[in-house]
Order: C-alpha cells, then structure tokens, then sequence
C-alpha cells in the first residue's frame, strides 16, 4: 500500500511538472518583441505600452462558381 502511494505521487508530479512547462513555453511564443501577446494586444507607441486590440473578423471564403 505505502509503494503504491509513492508511485503514484511520484508520477502525478511528473505529471504536473511536465505540464507546468508546457504552459510556459507556449505562454513566451505567443509574445511579441515588445511583450503584447499575439492576436489579443497591439503595441501603443503613445503611451508605450501594450493594450487591448479589436478583433478582426476573418474574410468569408469566396466560391468559385463552375461554368
């Protein structure tokens, strides 16, 4: 019972920590140079720092007609 109890904390950390690290590379990639993030910040050269962007609506896909 007392192995099976260490084996089993032993891999939900591996686990977490394997996890945590994912989060943490995917959070620096999705970064700009000037620390916005990616899609959801633009750079206010104003004021200098990052702030909230509109969201821009994808273009529709166009169907080509057969002829």
């Amino acid at each position: 019972m007392r192995k099976a109890f260490v084996v089993l904390t032993t891999a939900a950390f591996a686990l977490g920590a394997f996890g945590a690290t994912g989060m943490v590379s995917t959070a620096q990639a999705a970064k700009t140079a000037k620390g916005c993030i990616i899609g959801k910040e633009k750079w206010n050269a104003v004021e200098a720092k990052c702030e909230a962007a509109k969201p821009v609506k994808k273009a529709a896909k166009s169907v080509a007609k057969k002829t």
